[in-house]
């Protein structure tokens, strides 16, 4: 299929990018920003988005004395020998003669030639599905056009990614279909924490009129678990959770309570003094903190200020508005207490991806607190599963290197022996 010529590159730098003159044959209101084009040089294909459309003249005062619009003549005269249109253009990556991926480094020459992007210059550059790796998958099409767009799932689960956007654009629609794409290429284990409940079993579509997308869990029964904070509104929109989240007072730690010191408006002699609590009381920090009827006399057996404990407990006591909070029996050995976050552990290590929906309970402070606990046990599992991989690869490692030192001695004796 021939490609579609659309102009020429006149001007350009890699900082501001390059400038292409539309061919006088092209509708200008067909061309618009967003659209992908492929400069092509003398020894590289230049990737590129169009990012601004402009009207220029070869004589400003050609601008002074419009023609009347019976005057079809002058208007066409006029449009082709005085008056053009440019298009700004931003190079993304390069492509070699090999068809190498890499990035912008250098200028196309003066009068190369800019054509619409094909299908397979796209599936050169973000992939496609037909890949046998199954590590592409379609997340949709540009604007104006038809062409898949891919993104490399293995790629993106090794780096911190943000879908950022104005309300009502589809941030919620693209992270659940790219939710749902590592899903089922098996690329990552999911944990999501569903604040609005719109990513587990279905979400309202937006638009005119009732319609409902289904969720990762209708659409992967068997790949994904919900843990719900609120089991009562799990159920009213017409499921089970997978398990009923329960907290204890145990599973909140300083370091969870730290990251809540702006939300909560906490001074730092109050961490202080909750440190002091923790020296004393361990894991049962928070309970003997919310059991004390006498302050005070708490404060002075600790040693800490008697306000910045007053400050910490009226800070703290909302935890017991929390349903899903409760007081367990304190045990001596904490190792043998077993929690719901124990529960998701085993969930991630079957490669069981998790929907933590809360339900009714969405305030930021419930937010915050419940997403700290979680994370910082699973970057806890995540520091300690590394640390054995690295042991067992560096104990190997010495085992093999000792193994060949003894087979370079050997052979050395060997042909010793020969040798005499």
């Amino acid at each position: 299929m021939q490609k579609k010529q659309l102009g020429i590159i006149t001007h350009g730098s890699l900082s501001e990018g390059l400038t292409m003159r539309i061919d006088s044959a092209i509708s200008l209101e067909a061309l618009k920003t967003g659209k992908f084009v492929s400069v092509v040089g003398a020894q590289h294909t230049f990737f590129s988005l169009v990012t601004d459309l402009a009207l220029q003249v070869t004589n400003p005062e050609v601008l002074l004395y419009p023609p009347k619009e019976s005057d079809h003549i002058l208007t066409k005269k006029l449009a082709y020998n005085c008056m053009y249109a440019t298009a700004q253009l931003r190079p993304m990556v390069l492509l070699d003669h090999n068809e190498n991926v890499t990035p912008v480094k250098t200028l196309p020459p003066h009068f190369a030639k800019v054509y619409e992007a094909s299908n397979e210059d796209v599936a050169l550059i973000f992939g496609s599905e037909s890949d046998s790796s199954k590590k592409y998958f379609n997340i949709g099409s540009p604007l104006d056009m038809t062409t898949p767009i891919c993104i490399n799932l293995e790629k993106l689960a090794e780096r911190s990614t943000g879908i950022f956007g104005k309300t009502g654009t589809g941030k919620t629609f693209l992270t659940r279909l790219v939710l749902a794409g590592l899903i089922k290429n098996k690329k990552a284990v999911c944990l999501i924490f569903d604040m609005h409940s719109e990513y587990g079993l279905q979400a309202r579509k937006e638009g005119s009129g009732i319609s409902f997308v289904k969720g990762l869990k209708t659409l992967f029964p068997n790949n994904v678990a919900i843990f719900s904070l609120d089991p009562a509104s799990t159920r009213k929109r017409g499921s089970s959770p997978d398990v009923e989240i329960a907290l204890s007072y145990q599973d909140v730690k300083i370091e969870d309570i730290i990251s809540l010191q702006q939300e909560l408006n906490l001074h730092t002699t109050a961490l202080e003094a909750a440190y002091l609590i923790y020296a004393r009381h361990k894991h049962n920090w928070l309970q003997a903190l919310l059991e004390q009827e006498d302050l005070k006399e708490f404060a002075l057996s600790l040693g800490a200020h008697p306000e910045s404990i007053a400050a910490l407990y009226r800070k703290l006591k909302r935890i017991e508005r929390l349903p899903f909070f409760t007081r367990t029996p304190i045990v001596a050995d904490e190792r043998k207490r077993t929690s719901v976050i124990d529960q998701m552990m085993e969930f991630i290590a079957k490669d069981i991806s998790i929907c933590v929906e809360f339900g009714n309970h969405m305030s930021s402070f419930c937010y915050l607190l419940v997403s700290n606990i979680i994370t910082r046990r699973v970057h806890s599992e995540y520091i300690a599963q590394t640390e054995k991989f690295l042991g067992e690869n560096s104990r190997l490692y010495i085992s093999y290197g000792d193994n060949l030192l003894a087979c370079q001695r050997f052979n050395t004796s060997w042909a010793q022996s020969a040798v005499s």
